[in-house]
């Protein structure tokens, strides 16, 4: 990019291993490789940072993500789309805090993987954006040797909501759809 210039186009390709990520004691990713391609319209006069599109690979999650993230004096406004028809189950648990997915990590997984979410809103200090999402997880299997456990024929349809409120983060998973045998 012609990074003088009031507006340019930045590419960017790489590739990435996080240790680990941590932020205000809650750990975000570990042991994570990710793969990352993009190309961001930059604005310095608005600080507006447009994804058009930017692709992260992480294990056999490909993801995309379009949108617009904007600096401001408090931290970042986000308004941003992402969507996966790749990976596996696994592969989504895998990007989830391992606060919130703890024994979930050692599950296997095989099926057809299809994943949305937009995230709209403040990431400040003291404030998260609204994170609304769908997962669908069809014709897989899930199992587990460590509890000798599995089941065959698995269909999972979900909807996820994350909104930040006046006590704190509300957190909502309502599950439309789960048959298996």
């Amino acid at each position: 990019g012609n990074f003088g210039a009031t507006n340019y186009l930045l590419s960017t390709d790489g590739e990435l291993y996080l240790n680990y990520l941590d932020q205000a004691g809650d750990r975000y990713a570990y042991h994570q490789a990710l793969t990352l391609h993009a190309t961001t319209e930059v604005n310095h006069r608005t600080g507006v940072y447009t994804l058009a599109p930017l692709f992260v690979a992480a294990g056999d999650l490909d993801l995309n993500l379009a949108g617009t993230l904007q600096a401001t004096e408090e931290g970042i406004r986000t308004d941003v789309r992402l969507e996966s028809e790749s990976g596996t189950l696994v592969d989504v648990i895998k990007i989830i805090p391992p606060t919130y997915s703890g024994p979930f990590r050692e599950l296997e997984t095989e099926g057809n993987l299809e994943l949305a979410a937009t995230v709209r809103g403040g990431w400040t200090e003291t404030t998260y954006p609204r994170i609304e999402g769908l997962l669908n997880f069809t014709g897989g299997s899930v199992g587990s040797h460590k509890a000798d456990v599995s089941i065959e024929d698995l269909n999972l349809n979900a909807v996820f909501t994350y909104l930040d409120g006046p006590k704190g983060g509300a957190q909502n998973v309502e599950v439309n759809q789960f048959t298996g045998r």
